[in-house]
């Protein structure tokens, strides 16, 4: 939903649309629907806007690998999670601490990661983005987390409730040359590299901090394994077997949350 109506939606109503579309009662006002807001946040601030070029190779030569990407999305969804779990944001204030050029995306400042030229860019877009954001706001918290969460909650991504059943299939996929992940590709399968490190260290690492994985990791998981192509009817069966779990990252040592 977008345009200048979207106001008139009911929280009850946002919240209608997104729990038939992805099991997630986002009216719950607990870590997981702030979770899912901040995905939702971090896609208007962050993700769905010039750092596609970035990651494209747009003014900075070689771009952004996926599983470079991955590692920011996690680091920056964090931020965003830690400026909303005050029932609230300042998207003022939020949007230049997202582009502020010394911001660390792992072991690289912004500035390095998404190249010199693109820094002033990234800083506009998140600025446009706040200013629509804090538009929204004027319909109350309730509303607005609701808004962000029923975006966010459509998304294969770190921090949505059934992100360890994610990672559960994928485990149980890679290991098995019958399952659907390894049978759409037999020829890459066949030639996959060994894992960096054991598949129940990785999991664990994928679950509860994919940012600080090693880069080897990452790509393995990403290129090698193709954690993206999971299939996604049998994570959501296996988290709804569990009894839909309301499951968030647990914040780690040194981070906003």
């Amino acid at each position: 939903m977008a345009g200048a109506d979207v106001g008139a939606v009911t929280a009850e109503t946002l919240a209608a649309l997104a729990e038939a579309q992805t099991g997630v009662d986002l009216l719950v006002d607990d870590p997981t629907s702030c979770w899912c807001a901040a995905i939702g946040a971090t896609h208007m601030l962050w993700r769905d806007g010039p750092i596609e070029d970035v990651h494209a190779g747009l003014g900075k030569p070689g771009g952004i690998t996926d599983p470079e990407m991955m590692r920011a999305n996690v680091i920056t969804t964090r931020h965003v999670f830690g400026a909303l779990a005050a029932h609230g944001c300042d998207w003022r204030q939020l949007a230049p601490e997202l582009t502020d050029a010394d911001r660390p995306i792992g072991d690289v400042a912004l500035f390095d990661f998404v190249g010199a030229p693109n820094v002033e860019d990234l800083r506009r877009h998140a600025l446009e983005a706040a200013e629509r954001l804090e538009a929204l706001a004027v319909n109350g918290w309730e509303w607005l987390r609701t808004f962000l969460g029923a975006s966010g909650s459509m998304r294969e991504w770190f921090g949505v409730p059934w992100w360890p059943a994610h990672i559960d299939v994928f485990i149980s996929e890679v290991t098995d040359p019958d399952s659907w992940l390894s049978r759409r590709g037999v020829a890459r399968a066949a030639a996959r590299a060994e894992p960096p490190m054991a598949l129940a260290e990785l999991a664990a690492g994928l679950v509860t901090a994919p940012e600080r994985l090693s880069a080897e990791a990452l790509a393995w998981c990403v290129h090698d394994a193709r954690l993206g192509d999971v299939d996604g009817q049998a994570v959501k069966r296996r988290w709804e077997a569990a009894g839909r779990p309301r499951w968030a990252p647990a914040p780690l040592a040194g981070s906003r949350q």
